[in-house]
């Protein structure tokens, strides 16, 4: 099906710099074009990487609701109550289905799962908190807040690289488009 998301937005962009920028005469109308421009950018990277991204974010997210979720269980914290609360919560969320068996799996659909993800991660952020402050072994909840700290870092890292076509490094200018005429001839 061409052309493809990423042609459409390339293309998008070539015009832009090439056919609209040079016929505008304001200072602000060049301005609102360079931030269109890296508008454009920001839905190039996400059109490349974003699926992967919320894939990996949630597998990890997973990862760490499984581990979390068997130490909330296990002594020493076993006998928090609210902590216990916080393992069915981070069951549930594994054991929802987000989406039909057998289902693409679309970036709409993904970001929701990750959604719930996220959500339920706030959730054990402030209850290990909660749990802290009622007496919970400090020294257990320090290793499961680092391993936590380290998924945060990972998924930082992801969003980002997302997010480096605005603010991170120079927006590059669009490829150069080949005209009706050069191809013509091939």
């Amino acid at each position: 099906m061409r052309p493809y998301p990423d042609e459409l937005i390339q293309g998008m962009r070539w015009s832009l710099q090439n056919v609209i920028v040079p016929e505008l005469t304001s200072d602000w109308a060049k301005s609102v074009a360079g931030s269109l421009n890296r508008l454009l950018a920001i839905v190039e990277v996400r059109w490349q990487k974003e699926a992967a991204y919320l894939i990996q974010d949630t597998q990890e997210m997973g990862e760490l609701f499984r581990t979390l979720s068997k130490a909330f269980r296990e002594a020493p914290l076993s006998g928090q109550a609210a902590l216990g609360a916080l393992a069915k919560e981070m069951q549930q969320t594994l054991t929802t289905a987000h989406r039909a068996e057998g289902e693409y799996p679309s970036v709409p659909v993904l970001t929701g799962e990750n959604a719930a993800y996220r959500q339920t991660l706030c959730n054990v952020i402030e209850g290990m908190k909660d749990a802290a402050k009622n007496g919970a072994s400090k020294e257990t909840l320090d290793g499961l807040r680092h391993q936590v700290r380290l998924f945060l870092r990972r998924q930082t890292d992801r969003d980002s690289e997302l997010a480096q076509a605005t603010f991170g490094r120079p927006v590059q200018p669009p490829p150069p488009q080949p005209t009706a005429r050069a191809t013509a001839g091939q």
